[in-house]
């Protein structure tokens, strides 16, 4: 997947080979492992960007060029986590066919690799496809099992399992809720918040409340439920996350058609939101619509 991509990254290219070139201790086979390896985490840091803008064709093509850079040096694990990534895009952009294979291919070399945190990021993700599906109870037991191996403690202890143990968490806690089992899910769901606030992932926390909006929604507690949209748009805010933003309204079905036939637009303008809503609109007698407006009034004042 080249496309011109490579380009971008010209000056990083020189500079890693000549870095490695000046270190005589190291093999000549070694350097160009090394070279390879920092060249697919710049091109997936350029992939996480991507992403998180909703940019997807941009993160589709610096996902596959991790992964050719990994494999060039056979760095397996480099591959599997860049295979996963480009899985989750594949999920972004409803092609699911496409992010199963990503993660069956990504599980089964993890497995092969014997590395217990990798097989659990693969067994999660592919959970979270089978909740897309509708299949709950395959989705819980993906996430149960990846939750068994993510919390042993030589594989907890591994810098960044502390964060998929938090997405495991808040998988469990929406699939619950999916079954209907709201208490469960509740104390599921505030253990990741808890985990992400503590750690300033704050793309993370907003999903995170956006769940428990949805689950207060789903109590029939109206002004709970907003509050957590709230703590969620903050959220999302923090992490300058246009994409999450846009997503406010998913806690209250039913809400965006009613916007669309209101007349009630927003729109991301450089990571702001902008708003209208025409005085007609106002005279309908929608309580979930109306409180959500105000929600938004309120947060936007504090742009």
């Amino acid at each position: 997947m080249k496309n011109g991509a490579g380009s971008l990254f010209g000056l990083s290219f020189i500079t890693i080979l000549f870095l490695a070139s000046s270190c005589s201790s190291l093999p000549k086979t070694a350097k160009t492992a090394v070279a390879s390896k920092n060249v697919a985490a710049e091109y997936s840091v350029m992939a996480d960007k991507f992403l998180q803008e909703g940019n997807y064709a941009s993160a589709l093509q610096f996902y596959g060029e991790a992964i050719d850079s990994a494999l060039s040096v056979d760095d397996v694990a480099g591959g599997i986590k860049a295979r996963n990534s480009l899985g989750r895009v594949y999920l972004a952009i409803n092609r699911p066919a496409d992010a199963e294979r990503e993660f069956s291919d990504a599980l089964l070399d993890s497995r092969n690799l014997g590395d217990e945190g990798l097989v659990a990021l693969c067994l999660s993700n592919l959970g979270e496809l089978r909740y897309l599906q509708n299949s709950y109870q395959e989705a819980e037991a993906l996430f149960l099992e990846a939750e068994s191996l993510a919390s042993k403690k030589a594989v907890a202890s591994k810098p960044g399992n502390e964060e998929l143990l938090a997405v495991i968490y808040h998988n469990k806690g929406v699939t619950a809720i999916a079954l209907g089992r709201l208490d469960e899910a509740e104390a599921l769901i505030l253990k990741a918040a808890q985990s992400n606030e503590k750690a300033y992932r704050w793309t993370e926390l907003g999903s995170n409340c956006y769940s428990m909006a949805s689950l207060y929604n789903a109590r029939g507690n109206l002004d709970t439920a907003l509050a957590w949209a709230k703590k969620a748009l903050d959220s999302d805010k923090k992490a300058e996350n246009s994409t999450g933003i846009g997503q406010i309204w998913k806690p209250f079905p039913g809400c965006p058609n009613a916007m669309e036939s209101w007349g009630l637009r927003w729109t991301i303008n450089g990571g702001l939101l902008e708003y209208g809503f025409p005085l007609t609109a106002q005279k309908k007698q929608n309580p979930v619509l109306t409180a959500l407006y105000a929600c938004l009034r309120r947060w936007a004042s504090m742009l």
